[in-house]
This record gives C-alpha cells, structure tokens and sequence, in this order.
C-alpha cells in the first residue's frame, strides 16, 4: 500500500512539473508575441486592412496617410492637467478624429493608410520587442520610417495642443517649408491651406486657424508634402470640451477630408490629373 502511494506521489508530481515546463517554454517564445489587452488610444474592434477601399465607393488614384498622434502607452501631452475630463486623453482624441476622417476620405474616394489604429498590428510589430511593448512608443522616426514606406500622396499627423496658460485655444497647422511666408508658395503649403480655409468654413465662429513653419519630424523628413495639425488645447476649457464632443470630432474630420479634396479635386467633379504634382513639389526648409 505504501508503494501504491508513492508511485502515485510520483506520477503527480511530474505531471505538475510538466506543466510548469510546458507554461515557460510559451511565455518565453518570441513567435508568441501578443500586446496588452488596454492601454491609452487602444481600440476595443479588430483592426481592419486600412488600405482597402469600399468596393462600392469611387477611386481618385490619390493616397492619403493618416497618423493618429501619440497612443499605445504614450497618453500624449494631456496625460495630465488637462480638461478632457478623467477617462480621456490626447491619444484617444487623435484615434477617434483619424478614424473618422479616414471614413470621410474614403467616401470621397481616396485610398487611406493609417499609421496605427490603437494595436499593435503586424506592420508596426517590427518596432516592438518583447520586453519593450509594456511601456511601448511608437515615435516619430519610426512613423515617419512607415510613411516614407508606403509613398503616399500626402501624410496628415493629428495632435491636440497643450500650454499653460488655458485661455490659449484654437486649432494650429504646422508644415516644414520655407515658402510659407513668400510670395511663390509651394505646393505643400497649398495643401495646408486647403485645410485650414476650410476648418475655418466649418467652424465659423471659431477662432481662425492658423497655419505656421515648425521642424517636426513628421513634416520635416517625410518624403511626401505634410501636415501636423493640433485640433485644439487640452488645457483650454473651451477647447476640451469641443476635442471630446463626438459631433464636433465628425465636422473636424469633414473639414480636413474636403480641405484635401479642394486641392485634389478643386472642380469638385473628378478627381486631380494623375500627372498632377504632389509629393514631387515640396519644398521643405533645409
């Protein structure tokens, strides 16, 4: 009998080492990579093929790069003392002004690329390491590294502002060209301006856009014309309350697609000349 209890102890104990073997052997792996369940600008549906047209919907041969700023475990500048209330930071602002505006550009017929949209999908996985993806940040090098990739037509970065003082507010467009303050303006900044006059048409009551020269990577060292724009300031009440309103994100979104659209499709009844320039045209400061 007391043989029989042993054989018994044994017998159990290697099926419990077995399956602590078994348990490291899967964790250890780099084939199994899979990214935490949540995280700040991380979207709870399935990432869809961002390069994909609705079959239904029209084709203007123009393709429109869409990076939504900050997300992952990067909340962005209003990760703290801002007014988007407790639950909401500058990385779910960008996510959700982007996804709409990709749909909004797919209905006017452009071929949308997004940079992420809140996982980290098989495209992006390359810039992430197994002990690195906790605190993962997917920063501007890289995305400018993913843009330059995918050679679009253009390349929108979305963002919201922070400062200090909170009676500062307004929307603010940034590209990295030294024609802006000229009289012989390039093509790049046409584009921006595009969008700007028509945020302006959209939001009459707001105050203007403004569209100015900054050296940010995003619209410094990609190879296509470029735009960042911060919708707003986080840290101004005014501001916050529009960034997080779901009405105001659909109207942004539809004044940046039709801005884009104005330059693409300034006749409003077919699209842009293949031949015509785009990327070709920037000039961009040194």
């Amino acid at each position: 009998m007391r043989r029989i209890r042993t054989v018994l102890i044994l017998i159990f104990a290697l099926a419990v080492l077995s399956a602590v073997l078994s348990s490291c052997s899967s964790s250890s792996g780099g084939s199994d990579f899979s990214p935490p369940a949540g995280g700040v600008g991380r979207s709870d549906v399935a990432v869809t093929d961002t390069e994909k047209r609705e079959p239904d919907l029209p084709d203007n041969g123009k393709t429109i790069m869409i990076d939504p700023g900050h997300g992952f475990r990067d909340a962005g500048s209003g990760a703290e003392d801002h007014e988007l209330g407790p639950d909401t930071n500058e990385a779910d602002v960008n996510l959700a002004v982007a996804k709409l505006l990709k749909e909004e550009l797919l209905h006017l017929g452009y071929k949308v690329i997004m940079t992420h949209e809140g996982e980290i999908t098989p495209e992006i996985q390359k810039y992430v390491s197994k002990e690195s993806y906790q605190t993962y940040y997917f920063d501007p090098d890289e995305r400018v590294e993913l843009i330059n990739s995918k050679k679009p037509d253009y390349s929108i970065s979305l963002h919201c502002n922070v400062f200090g003082d909170p009676d500062v507010r307004g929307t603010k467009a940034y590209v990295f060209d030294n024609t802006l303050y000229s009289d012989n303006e390039s093509e790049n900044v046409k584009k921006a301006r595009k969008i700007i006059e028509r945020l302006h048409a959209v939001f009459p009551d707001a105050k203007e856009p403004t569209l100015d020269s900054q050296s940010y990577a995003l619209v410094r060292d990609t190879t296509c014309d470029s735009v960042l724009i911060e919708m707003g300031f986080v840290t101004n009440p005014e501001d916050a309350a529009n960034l997080i309103d779901p009405e105001w994100q659909k109207t942004f979104a539809r004044g940046v697609a039709e801005g884009v659209d104005s330059y693409f499709n300034p006749n409003g009844t077919a699209p842009a000349e293949t031949g015509e320039e785009t990327g070709s045209s920037t000039a961009k400061a040194n």
